[in-house]
């Protein structure tokens, strides 16, 4: 009975550790670079496919920065752009 509860304690701290280490530092005071996987464009009807970033004229990189509140990008086209959060 004993080493059932061990064994269950055990399990429950192995299952739960890697999830509270995954978060990393982020604490806000750093710029997040996202990518866009995946675009799907809907259509009326509920006609959806798959597109690309450049097709729906966005940029393929981003840049979030929490501490001005800002979110940035360079388009193919070399034009900056920015927009506030």
């Amino acid at each position: 009975m004993k080493n059932a509860k061990l064994y269950g304690f055990t399990m429950i701290v192995v299952c739960i550790f890697p999830f509270t280490t995954a978060a990393g530092d982020f604490d806000g005071s750093k710029e997040l670079i996202c990518a866009v996987m995946d675009l799907v464009e809907c259509g009326p009807g509920g006609n959806c496919q798959q597109i690309t970033a450049e097709a729906a004229g966005m940029p393929y990189f981003f840049k979030i920065n929490f501490k001005d509140k800002k979110i940035s990008s360079t388009h193919a086209d070399g034009s900056n752009r920015a927009t506030d959060i």
